[in-house]
């Protein structure tokens, strides 16, 4: 039952999105869409073939190839609808995912005092290990990033004001630093 309501709404979920990125601005023209991003949606859903097949080098890496097809097929989504996009801005993109991966590793940290998660189906060897989970550790705030750009550009054609603007950065700020402590305080799992 759990299983079959998390499908229907992934499901729910990439469908409006595909529609956000796919349909007409009403004011404007929309460019076609970039021959990556079809490349893109058939490699993530070759992946997800291979991994129901349960093909090791895909199941072990699956996290990083999923993301890192997600994140260009949305992107040209954002590319047709805005005319630019992340991986139009090769460096601003690369200077991000290296910086995804720290970031990342900070849940990692927790995860060491808090043990709420352990990683199934990894490969066996260190370096195999540490690649994968760099690979995958540096997608995941480009892919969230680029989910949130395709949000914009496919609402935000009637919004009069600036979308995703700080009213009070030194609060949130604040609210960010105790988010961050506050784990830490918690008692260590057993």
């Amino acid at each position: 039952m759990l299983l079959a309501l998390g499908v229907t709404i992934v499901v729910a979920a990439g469908v409006w999105l595909a529609w956000l990125g796919l349909r007409r601005p009403p004011h404007g023209f929309a460019r076609p869409f970039p021959a990556y991003g079809t490349i893109a949606w058939l490699a993530l859903a070759l992946c997800e073939v291979l991994l129901a097949l349960r093909v090791p080098s895909v199941t072990s890496f699956f996290t990083a190839l999923a993301w890192t097809f997600y994140i260009a097929g949305v992107d040209a989504l954002v590319y047709r609808k805005r005319g630019d996009s992340m991986l139009h801005h090769p460096a601003a993109f690369t200077a991000m995912a290296l910086l995804s991966i720290p970031s990342w590793l900070i849940f990692e940290a927790y995860n060491l005092w808090l043990r709420n998660w352990v990683y199934v189906g990894v490969p066996p060897g260190f370096w195999d290990f540490a690649m994968g989970a760099c690979w995958a550790f540096a997608t995941i705030t480009p892919g969230i990033l680029e989910t949130a750009d395709l949000i914009l550009a496919g609402t935000a054609e009637h919004w009069r004001c600036a979308p995703w603007r700080l009213r009070a950065p030194k609060a949130v700020a604040i609210g960010g630093a105790i988010c961050l402590i506050l784990p830490l305080l918690l008692p260590r799992a057993a």
